[in-house]
């Protein structure tokens, strides 16, 4: 259940970013769909915690899918570019996603 609420609480916070980014790119009014996707992406923290009950595997978990979601947005959505240091780092962050999930 937990993986189902992480789940979806991704996809929430996919769309918030993508539409974050509008705005900051200058599209005024996207800015409400990114703060009710970013309410919608909490509102699934709490299942999803509850579910798991690891306050530091959850928030390690979130934290990096976030960090990875907003990487893939950024790069095939808006075409930025990482440098070696930052590829590394997320190479490192998806390890670091791996070990926390295996049991």
């Amino acid at each position: 259940m937990w993986i189902l609420c992480t789940a979806i609480g991704m996809l929430f916070y996919s769309v918030a970013e993508y539409f974050s980014k509008m705005y900051a790119n200058g599209v005024p009014y996207v800015i409400i769909v990114a703060f009710i996707a970013y309410i919608a992406c909490t509102a699934f923290w709490f299942p999803a915690l509850k579910n798991n009950n690891q306050l530091v595997v959850m928030a390690f978990i979130w934290s990096i899918a976030q960090a990875l979601i907003t990487m893939v947005i950024g790069i095939l959505m808006f075409k930025e570019h990482l440098n070696i240091m930052q590829t590394a780092g997320t190479v490192l962050a998806i390890g670091a996603l791996a070990l926390l999930g295996w049991k």
